[in-house]
């Protein structure tokens, strides 16, 4: 009785990890780049509106530059005035944006 207890489990979740590599397997990708730039990543998103937020940077090794990316790939340019990098992270429903940025100084803050 025991090892039917077993092989079931051992079938249970080998169905389940086929299901999940099989979800994966049809996964789409968009690539998304910010005009002009030489490095885009999306850091958070898309919310329910199909708004993702990231950051850019016009030449690898510069400072990076925040943006919003809306459902019709439209960006929006973030960038926080005086600062010498802006990183959003995180977009809710209402469009709040969290992230941070770094100050002329080089201190490290929090965005909101």
């Amino acid at each position: 009785m025991n090892k039917v207890v077993r092989f079931l489990a051992m079938c249970t979740i080998s169905v389940a990890f086929a299901t999940v590599s099989s979800a994966w397997a049809h996964t789409t990708y968009t690539q998304v780049d910010y005009p002009g730039a030489a490095l885009t990543q999306i850091a958070g998103g898309p919310n329910l509106e199909g708004t993702s937020v990231g950051a850019y940077s016009l030449t690898v090794g510069d400072a990076l530059h925040g943006f919003a990316l809306d459902a019709h790939g439209v960006f929006t340019p973030i960038d926080v005035p005086g600062a010498t990098n802006t990183i959003p992270n995180f977009i809710n429903l209402q469009g709040v944006i969290v992230g941070s940025y770094t100050d002329s100084a080089g201190t490290s803050h929090g965005l909101f």
